[in-house]
Order: C-alpha cells, then structure tokens, then sequence
C-alpha cells in the first residue's frame, strides 16, 4: 500500500525544482522596518480597543490626579494631561494612563513614579508628544525610550537631574524631533551639537540649563532648521546672544532670567541679518533691559509679535517700532507703562492680543485701549480695575475675551 505514496512524491519533486524553491527575502531597508514598526502599532491599538467601562474607570483614575484624559470624537484616547498640578502624578493614574496605549500626547510630573513604572512608557508606541516633569530619568532609560518610540516628534524634559550631557546628546541622535524643550537639566556643547543635526528641529527651548554657555551655543549656528529659539540661564550674557546671530533659518528668539543688555540688542541689529528675520521677540526678567536698550526693535522690520515681562520699562520705546500698525500679539505684563504707552498703543490697528496684567492703568489708558479695532483678547488681570473702569471694554464689539483676574469689584 505504501508504493502509491511514494510514486506520488517522486512526481511531486520534479515539478518543485521546475518551479523553483521561494526566494529568501532581501533584509528589510530601515523604511520597511519603520513600515512595519507602523503596522505593528496599528495593530496593537486595533487589540487594545477599550470598553466604556475600561474608559470610564481610567478617566477616574486619572482625574482622581487631578489629571485630564482627552477623546477624539470617535471616543478614543488622544491626550493625557498629569502635569496640571504641581504634585506628582499617582502611580494609579499612570499605570491607568498606560493602558491608553492609542495616545498621541502625554504630558506628566513624574516625581513620584518609580523608575521601573516609568520604564514601561516604551509601551505607548504611538507617542509623538511626550513631557516629562520631575521623572527620575538617567542616560540608559532615556535611550531606552528614543529606541521604543520611534513616532516622537515632541520631547519636553524638566529637572532630571541624573541626565548627563553625553547622555541626553546620544538619545536625540535616535529620535526625529521637531520640537526639544530641555529645562533645568545640565547640558552643553554635546547636547547642542547633536540638536543641531537634527533635520526636522524647528523649535528648541533650553531655558534654565545654567551650563549653557556662549561657547556650547556655538554649533547651532549650523543648523539649517531651527526657527525658534528660547534661552536663559545665569550664563546668557551678551556673548552668548552674539554667538546665535547666525543661525540662518532663526525667526523666533526668547530671553529670560539673564544678564543681557543694550550691547546684546544691538548685536543682533550689527552682526547678522538676524533682526529683518526676527517676527517674534520675547524678553522676560531681564533686568539690565530698560527701554533705552528695546528702542533697537526699530530695526525689526517684520516683527508682529513682542513680549516684554517683568522688566523696567514705561513703554517710550514703543514710539520707536516701525511694526507698529503691523503687530498682532503685544505682551507687557507686570511693567510700568505710563498714559502716554497707551497712546501708542492705540495706533497698533491690528492687534488681535494685548496682555497688561499687573499694571497699573487710569481711566485715559482703558480709552485708549478701547479705541482697538481688531483687539479679540485683552488681559488685564490684577490691575486695581473696579467694574465702572472695565465697563468700556465690555463694551467693545471686538473683544471676545477679557481676562480679568484679581480685580477691586
């Protein structure tokens, strides 16, 4: 009985060395991987589809932490704010955060997680926006996550303190960011010099890093995508503004809590084309900025949005911007502007926002801000305003917002 049998599959050979055996498949191309790294979360996401009941019990947890569990409008998990107090996330609410494993953005202080909770953050593959406050990261566990998150375009760290230079300049290498914010965190010229290879990085925000020197500055001069940058440190003096002048794609710029002055304005109207570029310029408690030292904004021919915060100034420097009837966003909160700032002011036709919080104002001056034809959103917050005052700004047809905080009703 077995001679059938085998005449069969001595037939069946043949045919098999005539049609050929299957190919070996070339190695996957880092795209196909990438393809494939995609599919895989598709399906992941398509596994973990979460009941009502799952979803409730997980908003729960996570508004308990005074958290914010945000759905599109299929109801699916997006969005996971743990950062909105200034206490740690609950270890609850962030392993019930993990169980959203669809989640493109997360933001989290992280203070109180253990690191081996922590870890499993490389589980939220569709990750593209990620904040971590606090978090008791070190150098492995950092590129641990840039290699198991590789659709990260957004990174926001603040005070890990076991992060290294070195370490923070290895993980960005792996990671295809358009935005890096790195705050309070010891980097230097290693870290700046890896950003500055980065393709995509449009913004880079590294405020109160204080070993952030004119020296490690140097190298993103080299970069070809970087639009907007934040400093300040103990270190941001006027050498280090001057080191930053050439960043050629620069359109942005941010100064906070440093040392600069007028020389360092003026560096940027000298020493570059950086100043016709310029559309957005923040100064914030800069305290040897007066308004002497901003009357070099008149070389800033298409700046539409300016931020002056806690610095000594009237506002007379405001008479000097060519930008005038051209800015959109003007914010002089916690200043001393006088009665004739507002004169000025009031030329500014396209203002949409206008920010003076903690400012002294006088019947004359809410006239003149009344007189805005586009103003949408004006604050005024903490401004010794009684509701007789406010009432002619109610009583604009333009504003739609208007942030009054702590005021005498």
């Amino acid at each position: 009985m077995r001679q059938p049998r085998l005449l069969m599959t001595l037939a069946v050979v043949p045919l098999l060395l005539l049609a050929g055996c299957p190919a070996t498949p070339p190695p996957a191309s880092p795209e196909d991987k990438r393809d494939d790294t995609l599919e895989d979360t598709a399906v992941l996401n398509a596994t973990t589809t979460l009941s009502h009941e799952q979803l409730d019990a997980i908003r729960e947890s996570i508004e308990s932490s005074a958290g914010k569990l945000t759905c599109d409008a299929d109801g699916v998990p997006v969005e996971i704010d743990l950062a909105v107090g200034r206490g740690s996330a609950s270890a609850e609410a962030f392993h019930a955060a993990l169980e959203c494993r669809g989640v493109k953005k997360l933001r989290i202080r992280a203070g109180g997680i253990p690191v081996d909770s922590l870890a499993r953050l490389g589980e939220m593959k569709s990750l593209t926006d990620l904040t971590l406050n606090d978090a008791k990261l070190d150098d492995e566990l950092l590129l641990k996550f840039a290699v198991e998150l590789p659709q990260l375009r957004r990174l926001t760290i603040r005070n890990s303190p076991s992060l290294t230079d070195s370490g923070i300049a290895s993980a960005i290498q792996s990671l295809t960011l358009t935005h890096l914010t790195l705050l309070e965190l010891a980097i230097g010229h290693s870290t700046l010099h890896e950003a500055a290879k980065l393709r995509d990085l449009a913004s880079l925000d590294i405020r109160l890093c204080h070993h952030v020197t004119a020296e490690s500055l140097a190298p993103l001069v080299d970069s070809l995508s970087i639009k907007e940058l934040k400093l300040g440190g103990q270190l941001i003096n006027d050498e280090a503004i001057r080191a930053i002048t050439s960043i050629p794609t620069l359109k942005i710029l941010a100064i906070a809590d440093s040392a600069i002055g007028a020389d360092a304005l003026r560096s940027l109207t000298e020493e570059s084309t950086l100043a016709r570029r310029i559309e957005a310029f923040t100064v914030e408690r800069c305290p040897n900025i007066d308004d002497e030292a901003l009357v070099q904004l008149e070389k800033f021919p298409n700046l539409r949005r300016l931020t002056i915060t806690d610095v000594p100034v009237t506002g007379k420097f405001l008479a000097s911007l060519p930008t005038l009837d051209q800015l959109t966003l003007l914010s002089l909160n916690l200043t001393f502007l006088d009665d004739t700032a507002f004169e000025t002011i009031s030329k500014c036709k396209e203002l949409e926002r206008l920010e003076i919080a903690q400012s002294f104002l006088t019947e004359d001056a809410i006239a003149e801000i009344a007189k805005l034809p586009r103003l949408k959103t004006l604050n005024v917050s903490d401004c010794g305003l009684d509701d007789a005052m406010l009432q002619p700004l109610r009583n604009s047809a333009s504003i739609e917002k208007l942030i009054t905080g702590e005021n005498a009703f």
